[in-house]
């Protein structure tokens, strides 16, 4: 009796007629749209079904096994699908559904319908089966459907009927899974299916059958037609249905991966999704890249080379920047969205080129283009330039912009060295260099600060911190912060004038108009100098010169920025600076002492001594001269004496040049309340003291009675003489000259003669007297022979260490290791060397003179 049923089942199927039962199915209709509790409810109904018509028994085998297969497990499927019992559970088979076709499955293998053959031909056997079935169920349901619908909706389809495909397959799987579990030869075939991988290939097979019923080539470049059309819609701002590419693209990239190497390790539909949505989904994907990516660049390329044409007419470079940075943020968008990764690169490629390659060059460069952008401060602008021209793999664009800053830079650089140039030229014509132009050059310096930070900031927030760009900036800064206005002729290069313009912003007075930023930025432009050695000795002076004379503005500025510069140069450029600050925070206890001692005494005269570390301090100006008056000289001694007593194996020296004296003047003016106080340097106040021996001196005989040089006696004097607020010296000669109409120099010579000004007068009465300065802010001699004993402990050391190396890869070590302090001159360096030859540290090899050994 089941022999005959299954014999008419056959031949009812060929005949067109539907297999008993079937027909009786609710229409898929009916569920196409029905909700999640109308969903649950279909499953019972089609459960209550499909159970009293199930076979209770049948004995088949080959065809009829892939007849019934056909009928109660892919139809039975597909309408449990068309019903919308997916709904259910998501892609998981409804249990019920499962359970009741399982029976069935069971007890067709009960019968004795299995695949022929051991467990190897029987199981590809199963996978022929599969395949057919699945094929039939495409031809037969799906085909029909798909030919029928055109534009859109036939994208609609497609994307809804692969999306139903994959369910299908992971469902009908099962159905083959417990078939295989349920065969004679089940645990032979686990086992060889696990250990070969085969087992995998149920889903591929599956699968594979979309593409090879549905997908020939025609109807690739068909799909692939409508899929363009959509996108340009899409990029022209019309609203798309975006998962209707997502679908069509996911679709073309399984299918080529499914015919490729990789469809043997696919486990699941799960797996084969992830793998899709990979990099590698491309690699060797050569179905997709004909089929999909190639069409889709091609169509990018002309679609937005029109579109580049049009926005480039217009002639302003914002404009065009801005509407490539809109349109390659909406490929972007949806290529993220609905596209491989690397199908969105070689889309992104296509775009530049069609928009940007061949008129890169153009962009930048045009009126309205980059420079105009800085020109005008227009940093969104230039933001979005960066954004489209650094897209190029190849960073073409950034190097077009690093080009055109650089020379921008230069240009601007340029600028500011010409304008300081000119400023100290003048100050040469009219005989009165360094004079009058320190404001020039803390402008100086504050235009080069204003140019680096400008720059620095746009590569950091507009440009991404992008290496092209940064370099650039950093080698036009380096350039322009290392070249004199004057050339070589310059007796101030750019590191002593950074250090007085950190003076300037230390001093009392200015620290409070001055940005918190600017020692920060003071920092970063001593960065890019090469003399950093000449900033050490130059910084070292100004800082004593602040802290001797209490016009530091803060300890703790003064602190923060020893901190700034420890972080560039490291601690041991910074040593010396700290244990100034040291000295003068933390005195000596025994100071304190010695003061309560003379105030006991009621000594006549005030006196504050600060100790110093001979070490930390830079040399001071040299006074063996000095002649001190009896008071000076007394308290001096009297300290002398008590220190001694108290530190009797350190040697002790008075920096007179260093200190301050505060001087207090009786004036004829004013009766007997005409007196004033003037703060000045010691050796200033020795000069006003020996007016107390005489009202008048030639300068030469007064520069004698204090114990100094006439020179070094003119520029002590010199505030005395000229300044508005404490003129208590009178030039007689030059005044005399003046009032027979001579023209006249504020300049003081060793022959004239100076008068006391009895009559001065003074609203304050404290006067603060302008300092002078004896010294250079960096001695230049002394710094060229600390680089000599640089560059010899650096050739000492590096030949200690290698014994023998080559002559030019020793000057070139020694360079490296001198350049934390300065660039040093390669000739400079071998005349070290050949110095060090002479005092046998060196010796030549006798076979190659080039080569040089150690000597122990």
């Amino acid at each position: 009796m089941a022999a005959a049923r299954s014999v008419k089942t056959r031949a009812s199927r060929k005949a067109g007629v539907s297999f008993p039962g079937i027909s009786e199915l609710p229409k898929p209709a009916q569920f196409a749209t029905c909700s999640a509790a109308e969903a649950k409810a279909s499953e019972k109904e089609f459960v209550a079904f499909i159970q009293p018509r199930l076979p209770n028994s049948t004995a088949v085998g080959g065809e009829d096994l892939e007849e019934i297969l056909t009928v109660w497990g892919a139809d039975l499927v597909s309408d449990a699908l068309a019903m919308g019992l997916d709904k259910v559970t998501g892609t998981v088979m409804p249990r019920m559904v499962f359970s009741k076709l399982s029976t069935f499955v069971k007890r067709v293998v009960e019968q004795g319908a299995v695949f022929p053959g051991d467990e190897y031909t029987g199981l590809a056997a199963g996978i022929a089966i599969h395949e057919r079935v699945v094929g039939r169920q495409l031809r037969e349901r799906v085909l029909p459907e798909l030919k029928a619908a055109t534009g859109e909706m036939l994208l609609s389809q497609l994307v809804k009927h692969w999306n139903e495909h994959k369910v299908f397959v992971r469902w009908l799987r099962r159905i083959f899974t417990s078939l295989d579990q349920l065969d004679s030869f089940a645990q032979r075939r686990v086992a060889s299916l696990s250990e070969s991988g085969m087992f995998r290939s149920r889903t591929t097979a599956g699968l594979l059958q979309f593409g090879e019923v549905l997908f020939a080539e025609d109807s690739q470049s068909n799909v692939m037609e409508h899929v363009l059309a959509l996108v340009d819609e899409f990029r022209k701002g019309c609203d798309v249905d975006r998962s209707l590419i997502k679908g069509v693209a996911e679709l073309f990239v399984l299918v080529g991966l499914l015919g490729s190497k990789v469809h043997a390790n696919v486990k699941d539909v799960n797996d084969m999704e992830a793998l899709a949505k990979s990099p590698t989904a491309l690699d060797d994907n050569d179905s997709f890249v004909k089929w999909f990516q190639d069409p889709y660049c091609k169509r990018t390329s002309t679609f937005y080379s029109a579109r580049s044409d049009e926005w480039f007419a217009s002639g302003n470079m914002s404009e065009f920047c801005a509407a490539a940075d809109k349109a390659l943020a909406t490929e972007q968008s949806l290529a993220l969205a609905t596209l491989n990764p690397k199908t969105w690169e070689a889309a992104r490629e296509s775009f530049l080129d069609a928009v940007l390659l061949s008129r890169l060059d153009d962009v930048v460069r045009h009126s309205t283009g980059l420079a105009l952008m800085i020109r005008e401060q227009r940093l969104d602008d230039i933001a979005c330039m960066y954004r489209v021209l650094s897209q190029f793999g190849d960073g073409a664009g950034a190097q077009k912009m690093a080009e055109l800053i650089s020379e921008y830079m230069t240009e601007a650089g340029d600028g500011i060295l010409k304008k300081r140039a000119s400023e100290v030229q003048r100050a040469v014509d009219a005989k009165d260099l360094r004079a009058d132009i320190f404001t020039e050059d803390s402008d100086f310096i504050e235009a080069l600060i204003a140019l680096m930070t400008f720059f620095n900031s746009m590569v950091a927030e507009q440009c991404a911190d992008d290496p092209a760009i940064r370099q650039v900036v950093s080698n036009v800064m380096r350039k322009l912060v290392n070249c004199n206005a004057l050339g070589e002729s310059d007796q101030h290069p750019t590191a002593e004038l950074i250090a007085k313009y950190v003076d300037k912003l230390m001093c009392e007075g200015t620290k409070s108009s001055a940005s918190p930023d600017q020692p920060q930025h003071a920092v970063t432009l001593f960065a890019f100098v090469n003399d950093r050695d000449l900033f050490q000795e130059s910084h070292r002076n100004l800082l004593s010169k602040r802290l001797l004379s209490g016009s530091t503005a803060s300890y703790d500025d003064e602190r923060d920025f020893i901190g700034l510069l420890k972080a560039v140069v490291g601690p041991t450029f910074t040593t010396k600076f700290e244990g100034m600050l040291t000295d003068i925070l933390t005195p000596d206890a025994s100071l304190k002492a010695f003061q309560e001692a003379r105030k006991a005494k009621r000594s006549p005269l005030d006196m504050d001594v600060t100790i110093l570390c001979h070490g930390h301090w830079p040399p001071a100006f040299p006074t063996p001269a000095v002649r001190l008056t009896d008071a000076l000289y007394s308290a001096a001694d009297e300290f002398e004496t008590y220190y001694r007593s108290k530190q009797a194996s350190r040697k002790v020296s008075f920096a007179l040049a260093e200190g301050t004296m505060t001087v207090r003047g009786f004036f004829s003016k004013g009766g007997k309340d005409a007196w004033y106080d003037f703060s000045c340097n010691t050796l200033q106040g020795l000069h006003l003291l020996r007016f107390n021996e005489s009202e008048s001196w030639k300068c030469a005989d007064l520069a004698s009675a204090v114990g100094v040089s006439p020179a070094d006696c003119t520029q002590l004097i010199k505030p005395f003489v000229f300044s508005s607020s404490c003129r208590v010296i009178i030039d007689k000669t030059l005044a005399d000259d003046h009032k027979a109409g001579k023209k006249i120099r504020k300049v003081v010579e060793p022959e004239h003669t100076l008068v006391f000004n009895l009559k001065f007068s003074s609203k304050k009465k404290a006067v603060k007297v302008p300092d002078v300065q004896l010294k250079e802010t960096a001695n230049k001699a002394a710094i060229d022979v600390g680089r000599k004993h640089v560059l010899d402990a650096a050739i000492v050391r590096i030949m200690k260490t290698r014994k023998t190396l080559k002559l030019q890869a020793l000057v070139l070590e020694t360079e490296a290791q001198a350049r934390r302090l300065f660039a040093p001159d390669p000739r400079l360096t071998k005349k070290r060397i050949e110095h060090l030859i002479e005092q046998d540290y060196l010796e030549r090899d006798d076979g190659d003179r080039g080569l040089l050994h150690y000597v122990a």
